[in-house]
Parts: structure tokens; sequence; C-alpha cells
């Protein structure tokens, strides 16, 4: 079995230079795939530079905590406070959804909605991912389906990352949410990755930590998930403002030096590793030959 890599960059949309370092780690390093989160502040910044970003493949991050909604908020009252937002964290949204709170036909019409203005904007998506991973929870499971089913896309994130190292009850949480999902999604004929990397080292993803993640690839498909951007000393505070505290400490920079350092590429190929998009599963399967491939090294 062949060793295939996805490269991902996550948060298009949160920051305006965010969304310019993923771009610049696909055009410049090994970003092979990101998504947009069409709910987020800089969400019209994103869709412009994204049209320069010619060939890019492109998914949506569905959000339900942090900033506003797509819809007004009258639609999707159980998915705001009373100021219209969403909730801002999962601390204060998960008792929520295991209350029965949020609405899943809520859930459903704001998805929608964030998935449209994505296609209204030109943008074609071929994959959907969570931000915070609230796509895996159990709730919404059958929203989840449906909405990859109507848009037609075909591939959808499943977040098992294996090993000990930071993180771990949160990781293991996911690979249990992840693997309770995944029989829904192959029966609806949507891939996955089968493993994730990168959960352990979010927001701290440097060179050294980079390059011992890529020592840890196995046969099959992986999706490495990455958060570059460019250097800006006022993205900190732009962030905070926006109630993103915790991703306001990320190294950002230091990711998007390690994913354009000199030589990794080469040092995939002589270890035998392609690296695709998710534009490629639409094309060929994970199982399949790799045929087709928009990047193999």
């Amino acid at each position: 079995m062949s060793v295939r890599l996805v490269v991902h960059a996550d948060d298009l949309g949160v920051d305006p230079s965010i969304t310019a370092g993923a771009i610049e780690a696909w055009r410049d390093g090994l970003v092979t795939s990101a998504s947009v989160m069409p709910s987020a502040t800089y969400w019209e910044d994103a869709s412009e530079q994204l049209r320069r970003a010619e060939g890019l493949d492109l998914g949506v991050h569905l959000s339900l905590c942090e900033g506003r909604p797509v819809r007004p908020a009258g639609d999707v009252a159980s998915l705001v406070r009373p100021d219209g937002r969403f909730y801002g964290s999962l601390r204060a949204l998960l008792p929520r959804v295991g209350l029965g709170r949020i609405r899943p036909d809520q859930v459903e019409l704001e998805w929608a909605a964030q998935i449209e203005r994505v296609l209204a904007a030109g943008h074609r998506p071929t994959h959907l991912d969570g931000h915070k991973h609230l796509h895996l929870l159990p709730q919404l499971v059958e929203v989840l389906v449906r909405l990859a089913r109507r848009y037609s896309i075909g591939v959808v994130r499943l977040s098992r990352e294996p090993g000990p190292g930071p993180r771990r009850a949160m990781r293991e949480t996911l690979r249990v949410l992840s693997d309770r999902l995944q029989p829904r999604l192959a029966a609806a004929g949507i891939e996955s990755a089968d493993r994730s990397l990168g959960l352990a080292c979010a927001g701290a993803c440097d060179s050294a930590q980079l390059s011992g993640l890529l020592a840890r690839l196995g046969p099959g498909c992986t999706e490495l998930i990455v958060h570059p951007g460019r250097h800006d000393p006022a993205r900190a505070a732009r962030m905070r403002a926006d109630g993103l505290a915790w991703e306001a400490r990320y190294a950002f920079a230091e990711e998007l030096r390690a994913l354009t350092q000199p030589g990794l590429a080469e040092r995939l190929r002589e270890a035998g590793v392609e690296l695709h998009s998710w534009a490629d599963f639409e094309r060929s399967p994970p199982g399949a030959s790799g045929e087709g491939s928009r990047r193999a090294y």
C-alpha cells in the first residue's frame, strides 16, 4: 500500500495573515489543501485572496463557536447568545449540546448557509471539516452526511491521531468520535483519511516537530493538519478582540517557516511519500493506485 499524505491548512478567514500564510505554504511549501471559515470576521478578505490562488484545493471549515452565524440570529436562536454571537468556547457550547439545547435543524440551516456562502463566492469545496472538530459530534452526524451529499462533497475529516504525547485525552475523545462516525460516512460513500497528525502539536509545529511527524507516516492516507500564517505583530490583538484568545498564542509564522523549509520534498520523495490534495480523492479514493494526483513527490 502506498504512503499518501494530505497537508491541510485550517482557519483561512480567521485573520488576513493566516489566509496569506496558508496560500504561501501551498505555493512554496508542502500544503496541498486548505479550508476556509465562511463565518469568520475576515471571510471577505479570505475569499479575495483565494480568487488569486487558482488551483488551491479548498474545503469548508464549519463553525458553531466563536464569531457570528451566517444566518440571521433569529433563525438559529439555539446556537447563539443573546448578543447574536456563537457561544465563544467549547466549555460554553458542549454542555448545551449534551442537554439537547442545540437544535440540529438549526445547525443544518447554519452549516448549509456557510457552504452556500463559499459556493456563491465562486469557490468549489471538495471537503468538510469542523472548527474545534465539532462536526464529529454524534448529535450532528446525520446533518453532516445530508449536507455532504446535498452539495456533492466527497471528503470529511476524521480526527484520529495515534500515539502518546500532549493532549492525549482530547485526541482519544476525537478518535472515539471519529471511529463512530466512520461507518456512517462509508455507507454514504464519503471518503476520509486513515489517520491524522498535528493534533498533539497544534499551534506549535516548528521544523523539529514537523520532521518528527513526517517520520511517523505509514501506509494508507494521512492528513497532517497545520496552521501556517505570516508574521504580523497586530494579529494577536485582532484575534483576542474577536474572542480567539487561545488561537492568538499559536506560532503561525513558525509553522510557515517549517512548511517552506528547503529539502522537505526531496526527503519525502526518497521515503516514497506521495503528496495529494483532497480534490485528488474525488478522482482516486484512498484505496486506489494514486493516479491523477496533482502533486506526487
